[in-house]
C-alpha cells in the first residue's frame, strides 16, 4: 500500500532544486549524487542516470526543468508505478469480488428456500412458523382482545 507514495517521493528526489530563472543559478544543485544513491538502492543501473542535472523538457513525467531523470529512468519508473498500481487494484478488487460472491450466495440460498416453501404442499401454519408467527396464539389474542382490535381497525 505504501509503494505508490514512495514512488512519488522518488520522483520528487529527481528534481534537485528550483528551475532556471533570475537569481536561481546559485540554488540549482548541479550534482545527481543523492538521486544516484536513492535509485541505486532500489536496484537501478547507475549508468542510466546522468552524472549532472540535465534539461528535462523532453520528459513527460519527471520534472521538465533541471533534473536528474533520464528518459530510461522515467520509463522504468512508469512501469514500476503501473505494476504497483495494478497490484493494489487487483488486491482491492479481489476482496470486493469475494464479498459480493458471498452475499450473492446468501441471497440465492434465501430465494431457493422461499421457492421450496412455495412449491411444496402449501401449509399456512408451516409458512408462518418459518417467520416466527404462531397462528394459534394469534387467534387466541384476537378472541381475548376482540373489542380492542375492532376499535383499532375502525379507527384506521
Amino acid at each position: 500500500m505504501f509503494a505508490l507514495p514512495s514512488l512519488l517521493l522518488l520522483l520528487l528526489s529527481l528534481c534537485p532544486g528550483p528551475g532556471p530563472g533570475p537569481g536561481s543559478e546559485a540554488k540549482v544543485t548541479r550534482s545527481c549524487t543523492e538521486t544516484r544513491q536513492v535509485l541505486g538502492a532500489r536496484g537501478y543501473s547507475l549508468s542510466l542516470l546522468p552524472p549532472a542535472v540535465i534539461s528535462g523538457e523532453h520528459l513527460r513525467i519527471c520534472p521538465q526543468e533541471y533534473t536528474c531523470c533520464s528518459s530510461e529512468i522515467e520509463q522504468r519508473l512508469t512501469w514500476e508505478t503501473e505494476a504497483t498500481f495494478r497490484g493494489l487494484v487487483e488486491e482491492s478488487g479481489s476482496f470486493l469480488v469475494h464479498t459480493l460472491a458471498a452475499r450473492h450466495r446468501k441471497f440465492d440460498d434465501g430465494l431457493l428456500f422461499l421457492a421450496e416453501k412455495l412449491q411444496g404442499p402449501f401449509s399456512f401454519e408451516l409458512a408462518a412458523q418459518s417467520v416466527g408467527v404462531k397462528i394459534s396464539e394469534g387467534l387466541v389474542y384476537l378472541q381475548e382482545n376482540s373489542a380492542v382490535v375492532s376499535a383499532q381497525v375502525q379507527g384506521l
